[in-house]
C-alpha cells in the first residue's frame, strides 16, 4: 500500500517536470509564444511600477493562499514574477508566502480541525493523511513526509498539535528547495538556457526520490 502511495507521488512529479519541460519547449520553440509572454509580461510590469506594494501583496496572497487550498496554485505566476522581480526575489516572496500559509494550516487545523478541514480537503486525502502524522513523528520523519506530500498536510500537524517551532522549521526547509526550482528554472526558461533548465529539472526528480526512499525506509 506504501509503495503505491509512493508511487503516485514519483508519477506525479514525472508529470509535473514533463508538463514543465513541453512548455518550455514550446516557449523557445515558438516567437509567438515569446512575443505574447512578452505583452503579457510588459502589462504586469507597468502595473506593478504603479501600485509596488499591492503587486507584491497580490504575489504573496496567492502563494499563501495556494498553500491551503489544494487546487489552487500561483505557479502560473512565477514566470511573470522573475520577469519582473529577478529570481532572488521572487524565490523569497514565494517561500515566505508558502511559510505563511502552512502557518495558517496549521492553525486551522489546531483550532478548528475535523470541522472545517474536511471541507478545505478531499475525503480521499484525509483519510490518506489523518494516520499519517503522530504528535510523536520525529523531526526527519515529517521533514521526509512533508517534502513528498502537498502543503495541505499541515492541517494534520496541527490537529495531532505538532510542535509548531518544529513544524515552522520542517515547512521553510520543505519548502525551500521548491522556491528555488519553481523561480530559477522559470529563469532559465526566459533566458534560453537549456542546460540550467534541464539540470534544475533533474535536481527536482532527484530530490523527489531521494526522499521518497528515506521514506519507505523509515517506514519500515
Amino acid at each position: 500500500m506504501r509503495t503505491t502511495k509512493h508511487m503516485h507521488v514519483l508519477l506525479r512529479t514525472i508529470l509535473a517536470l514533463a508538463v514543465v519541460t513541453l512548455i518550455a519547449i514550446l516557449f523557445w520553440a515558438s516567437s509567438s509564444v515569446q512575443d505574447e509572454f512578452l505583452k503579457i509580461a510588459t502589462y504586469f510590469i507597468e502595473l506593478a511600477e504603479e501600485y509596488p506594494y499591492s503587486a507584491i501583496f497580490v504575489f504573496m496572497g496567492t502563494s499563501v493562499v495556494g498553500a491551503f487550498l489544494s487546487p489552487f496554485s500561483n505557479l502560473p505566476l512565477v514566470p511573470f514574477a522573475v520577469a519582473l522581480w529577478g529570481a532572488p526575489a521572487t524565490a523569497l516572496m514565494l517561500l515566505v508566502g508558502w511559510v505563511l500559509g502552512g502557518c495558517a494550516t496549521y492553525g486551522i487545523g489546531r483550532t478548528l480541525a475535523r470541522r472545517v478541514v474536511v471541507f478545505l480537503v478531499t475525503k480521499e486525502r484525509f483519510l490518506q493523511f489523518q494516520d499519517r502524522i503522530a504528535e510523536r513523528t520525529t523531526f526527519w520523519r515529517a521533514l521526509t513526509i512533508r517534502l513528498v506530500t502537498p502543503a495541505e498536510l499541515g492541517y494534520f500537524f496541527g490537529m495531532v498539535r505538532y510542535p509548531f517551532g518544529s513544524f515552522v522549521m520542517i515547512t521553510v526547509i520543505a519548502e525551500f528547495p521548491y522556491a528555488i526550482i519553481a523561480t530559477y528554472a522559470s529563469d532559465a526558461i526566459l533566458a534560453h538556457e537549456r542546460i540550467r533548465f534541464f539540470s534544475i529539472a533533474g535536481a527536482a526528480l532527484i530530490l523527489a526520490l531521494l526522499a521518497i526512499i528515506t521514506l519507505r525506509r523509515r517506514a519500515r
